[in-house]
């Protein structure tokens, strides 16, 4: 007898219940890493060319990637990186590579001494000038048959007010004897302006290649091509389907109308796709709250729980029946893409506002804040005005512990506490507006 087809034989089948919010929260960690790439082909060709060029062809070079935040420069360079590993080598052809996030060295000059530990030297040295020389020995030897991919993310964070790091980095991997290929990485636009002139003066200038923000439609295909990951497509189910139906299948987990959401809300605020996918692992846990609340054993007219009957398993869930709706995406988007910074920032007393205005004000000239730096840019405000009293330093250390406090921003430690580094965690832009928008801090800082 033949068998009827019913509508749901032609629609592939993922996970069960109890499986797939956990899958679906997984797929959007910040730390996982997707099965392909999805978009960013220019860049993805730039780099490939790069690497191609220098790193396989056995020749020094340098790159500066910037971008601002969540634009995918780290992850998409990790996956050319490991993209390129898969391909044949030219034989005897040995490949050295090592990725330094700058912000976790104290004193950029320390990146001397990091490079020699991790390119396993037997003499290293905590002295700063021998470990410039032994680097140098590693990184710039004719005679040394490997090349050396030197990967710096946050390279921002190695400038210096003379910028003899930075240069002497870039100076090494332009030698014509040098033996490293050297890859910065930054969010700073504008490092080059300041950085570029002494080099090109000496022939030494990187390659460029910049991360504009994610748009609506880069950031809604990213989300549905890792939700379609979710379907069991090597099923025999799903693969009959496939063969019987042309239609492309219904989107896992999420609604279309949903993602569209999520993306434009994203793109709306700094195209940040990190923060697409906190929406997302978001929404997804309010869905699976949602479901859980609304699971439970049957009950009677009379409040009594049936058990007369035989608990069925939780059926399969059909990609027609997506389980995270606007509705959560909206309650999990606000307090991610509201001006949450800019709300706090105004809660701020208005000392606490300008010392934290002073702290962009001096990142503005050096991306690496140290707290002297800090107070000494204060001081000269405050005496330039001469209006606002001037917090002594004890009121003001007291003052950016209260700011920390409120976990807009983090030192970190260090031998003597005038050297600690102050990190911002609120983004430059909310304290730009806070700025323009409080009569006070305006006429101090414009």
């Amino acid at each position: 007898m033949k068998r009827v087809r019913s509508e749901n034989d032609s629609k592939p089948t993922i996970k069960k219940q109890s499986d797939i919010f956990q899958l679906g929260k997984a797929l959007f960690r910040r730390t996982a890493i997707p099965n392909r790439l999805i978009g960013r082909e220019r860049e993805v060709q730039t780099l490939t060319k790069f690497w191609n060029e220098f790193v396989i062809g056995n020749q020094p070079g340098c790159l500066y990637i910037s971008g601002s935040p969540g634009t995918g420069k780290t992850a998409l360079l990790a996956h050319v990186k490991r993209n390129m590993a898969t391909k044949p080598q030219p034989k005897n052809h040995q490949i050295k590579t090592v990725m330094i996030n700058c912000m976790a060295i104290d004193d950029p000059k320390w990146i001397y001494v990091k490079l020699v530990s991790e390119f396993g030297s037997s003499q290293m040295s905590d002295n700063c000038s021998e470990a410039i020389v032994q680097a140098k020995k590693l990184l710039v030897n004719a005679k040394k048959k490997a090349i050396n991919v030197v990967i710096l993310d946050e390279i921002d964070h190695l400038v210096t007010k003379d910028q003899d790091v930075l240069y002497t980095l870039f100076e090494w991997a332009s030698l014509p004897s040098s033996r490293l290929v050297l890859i910065g990485i930054a969010n700073a636009l504008d490092l080059t302006n300041r950085v570029l002139p002494r080099l090109r003066a000496k022939n030494c200038e990187p390659q460029l290649l910049n991360f504009n923000p994610y748009q609506p439609s880069d950031i809604s295909n990213i989300i549905k091509d890792r939700l379609y990951s979710l379907q069991n497509s090597n099923s025999d189910d799903a693969k009959k389907a496939k063969a019987e139906t042309n239609d492309k299948p219904s989107l896992p987990l999420m609604q279309p109308a949903a993602v569209e959401l999520c993306a434009k809300k994203v793109a709306a605020r700094k195209g940040d796709l990190r923060s697409a996918f906190d929406i997302c692992q978001q929404a997804i846990e309010l869905a699976q709250k949602e479901h859980r609340k609304n699971q439970g054993p049957a009950k009677n007219v009379l409040g009594d729980i049936k058990n007369n009957t035989k608990q069925q398993p939780a059926p399969e869930i059909t990609t027609d029946q997506p389980l995270v709706t606007i509705r959560h995406v909206i309650a999990a988007s606000n307090p991610i893409t509201a001006a949450t910074g800019v709300n706090k920032l105004k809660s701020l007393t208005s000392q606490q506002q300008i010392v934290l205005a002073t702290f962009l004000n001096v990142k503005q000239k050096n991306p690496r804040i140290l707290f002297m730096d800090a107070r000494n840019e204060y001081m000269n405000l405050i005496k330039a005005n001469g209006t606002v009293p001037e917090l002594s330093n004890t009121e003001f250390h007291t003052v950016v512990s209260n700011i920390q406090d409120a976990g807009m921003v983090t030192m970190k430690m260090a031998k003597e506490h005038a050297k600690r580094q102050i990190l911002l965690n609120i983004d430059d832009t909310d304290i730009q507006t806070l700025i323009e928008h409080t009569p006070l801090l305006k006429t101090l800082f414009q």
